[in-house]
C-alpha cells in the first residue's frame, strides 16, 4: 500500500530545480535574457573599468548588440578608442558570454 504524501513528495523533489535555474527558464521563457543580461553588464561597468573611468562615463547604454559609451574627457576618450578590442574583451569576460559585438564612442 502507498501513501500518496510519499508518492507526491518524492515526484517533487525529483522536478526540483534551483533557483537560478527557475529564474533562468523564467527569463528565457518571457525572452527577457538578453536584456537581463544587457543590464547586468552596464551595472557592472564601474568593476569592468574602475572608478576613475567610470565617473568620467556620462551615458552607456546597448542597443542592437552595440554597447554606446559616452564619456566627458576627450583624451579619456581617445585611450579608450585605442584600447577598444581590449575593452570589448573585457565587457564580454565580464558575463562569459558574448553580449556585444561592437563599442561606438559618443
Amino acid at each position: 500500500m502507498k501513501h500518496y504524501y510519499h508518492d507526491s513528495l518524492a515526484k517533487r523533489q525529483s522536478e526540483a530545480v534551483s533557483l537560478k535555474e527557475a529564474i533562468g527558464q523564467l527569463l528565457e521563457s518571457y525572452q527577457l535574457r538578453r536584456k537581463f543580461q544587457e543590464t547586468n553588464l552596464i551595472s557592472s561597468w564601474e568593476k569592468i573599468i574602475g572608478k576613475a573611468i567610470a565617473r568620467r562615463t556620462t551615458k552607456i547604454f546597448i542597443k542592437k548588440r552595440v554597447f554606446y559609451l559616452e564619456l566627458d574627457s576627450a583624451p579619456l576618450k581617445h585611450e579608450l578608442v585605442m584600447a577598444k578590442s581590449r575593452l570589448l574583451e573585457m565587457l564580454n569576460e565580464e558575463l562569459k558570454e558574448k553580449i556585444v559585438d561592437d563599442i561606438f564612442f559618443l
